[in-house]
């Protein structure tokens, strides 16, 4: 039996539907193969293994015909494939699916639902994705607890959803507990799939167990629990040809990202050099404002005109130094 597309996609697909027909019946056989020709025909090439699509499969009409709503972690270290192998999953089951849809941070996650929402039928049974989510509001933030109330209710939105993550503990809870199949990479391109559905609590448990070396995809305990095991991951996907938009995406991400932090301790650093200033710089510069000449100040604090004068210009320097950083 031919289960590779490499070797020619119609033996594929005539290899897949005789598998089927022998485990299940024609008649589903040819509803799997006509799913998976809906995607792939055109393209000549499957971009999943067929095990995994099957359940898939099984997911889209969940989630369709009852109006349910599916999303997938996808976990391991950088570079091991993950958000290749998100991006096919999402691909497969929603076609539309592209790079526009994929978020970098907790904001664009919101604006691409909103974007999602205002597509005909309300945007149901779309696919979206977040990844490498960062921890930029804090938990107890009122930005934060809007976060949660969109979470809470996005389940009748009827997505597919998809969360990738190289640091298991940087996804919030209210991320996570949105997840009902797992994706583990144990090492490049080859992952197992754990689901909620078919081993209860097995989500809960790795969340407990994981460290960032992510031995607990190793474990016995969680190794046995796998629904699909040692699959092998594509390391391209059918819209490859928006990846030079998507790697530039990333990279003006991390570069606004990285700004942000750069401009955040350049401000806390401007308003502990204010708070360090002398209780006799701040009176300078106070009676400075209410337009006091130099001689002025120099009799109220003791000094002589000339000390002002030198003081001010040093004064002045670190004051714009200090508006300038604050008001970036």
């Amino acid at each position: 039996m031919v289960t590779n597309s490499q070797e020619g996609y119609n033996n594929w697909r005539k290899g897949i539907l005789e598998l089927y027909t022998e485990k299940f019946s024609e008649s589903k056989a040819l509803k799997f193969v006509s799913f998976i020709d809906s995607r792939y025909k055109s393209i000549g090439k499957n971009f999943l293994p067929h095990k995994l699509m099957w359940k898939l499969v099984d997911h889209y009409y969940k989630v369709t015909k009852k109006n349910q709503q599916q999303a997938y972690g996808c976990f391991g270290r950088g570079g091991y494939g993950k958000s290749t192998l998100l991006k096919n999953v999402l691909w497969f089951l929603d076609p539309t699916f592209n790079q526009t849809r994929i978020a970098q941070s907790e904001a664009d996650f919101e604006r691409i639902l909103f974007e999602v929402s205002k597509l005909p039928n309300r945007g149901r049974y779309k696919a979206v994705m977040i990844d490498e989510p960062s921890p930029e509001e804090h938990h107890q933030s009122k930005e934060w607890k809007m976060t949660q109330s969109v979470l809470n209710q996005m389940r009748q939105a009827n997505l597919f959803v998809g969360i990738c993550a190289t640091d298991m503990s940087l996804v919030k809870t209210s991320f996570y507990s949105l997840i009902t199949g797992t994706f583990a990479f144990r090492k490049m391109f080859v992952y197992d799939y754990y689901d909620e559905d078919k081993t209860p609590q097995i989500l809960g448990d790795i969340r407990k167990l994981y460290d960032p070396s992510y031995k607990v995809f190793n474990l016995g305990c969680v190794l046995k629990r796998r629904y699909v095991k040692n699959m092998k991951s594509s390391p391209f996907t059918p819209i490859d040809v928006e990846i030079k938009d998507y790697e530039e995406q990333k990279h003006n991400h991390f570069m606004d990202t990285l700004k942000r932090a750069v401009e955040m301790k350049e401000k806390k650093f401007a308003v502990d050099v204010k708070e360090s200033m002398s209780d006799e710089d701040k009176i300078i510069l106070r009676m400075r404002k209410l337009n006091k000449s130099q001689l002025e100040i120099g009799n109220a604090i003791g000094v002589s005109q000339n000390t002002i004068c030198l003081r001010l210009k040093k004064l002045k320097k670190i004051e714009n130094a200090i508006n300038q950083v604050m008001s970036s």
